[in-house]
C-alpha cells in the first residue's frame, strides 16, 4: 500500500513553517503601521478645513447670494456642513439649482439663496459637464 504524506510530515511541514515565518514580518509591520497610524489620529485628530469663506469671487454665485468673508457656513440645502469640502460636495452637481445656504455671521444665523454658476469642464474621455461653482475660498492659514 502506497505511504500518504499529511501536511505535517517531513518536506511539507518545513514548506509550511517557511512560508509561515516568511509572512509574519511583513505582517507585523503592516499591523504596526495601523497601530501608529490610529494613534496618530486619536492623539492629534484628522486634519480638515473649517467651513469659513476666506474669498468670495467677484461676480460669483456667493457674492450674488450675499457671502461675506468671515462668513461660517452651517447648512447647504438642509445638510449639515463640518469642512470645507463639503461645501463642493453639496454644491458642484447642482449647477443652476437654487437653494438655501445657512451661515453664521458675527454669531447671528442667516438664511440665503444661492444658485451656483455652471462652469463646463472636459472629463478624462473627452466629454463636457457642468459643475456647480459657488466662488468661495478658504485658505489654511485661516484654520
Amino acid at each position: 500500500m502506497p505511504e500518504t504524506k499529511s501536511l505535517m510530515s517531513g518536506t511539507c511541514a518545513n514548506t509550511l513553517l517557511h512560508v509561515i515565518r516568511s509572512a509574519a514580518g511583513p505582517l507585523a509591520n503592516f499591523l504596526f503601521a495601523i497601530v501608529i497610524f490610529a494613534t496618530g489620529f486619536m492623539a492629534i485628530g484628522m486634519p480638515y478645513m473649517r467651513p469659513i469663506v476666506s474669498e468670495v469671487m467677484v461676480n460669483s454665485a456667493a457674492e450674488k447670494a450675499g457671502i461675506k468673508v468671515g462668513d461660517h457656513v452651517k447648512l447647504i440645502d438642509g445638510r449639515t456642513i463640518e469642512t470645507f469640502s463639503e461645501i463642493q460636495e453639496a454644491v458642484f452637481l447642482r449647477p443652476g439649482e437654487t437653494f438655501p445656504v445657512t451661515i453664521e455671521r458675527n454669531g447671528q444665523l442667516m438664511v440665503l439663496s444661492a444658485t451656483p454658476d455652471a462652469k463646463e469642464v472636459k472629463d478624462n474621455f473627452g466629454g463636457k459637464l457642468k459643475l456647480g461653482v459657488l466662488g468661495v475660498r478658504h485658505e489654511p492659514a485661516a484654520d
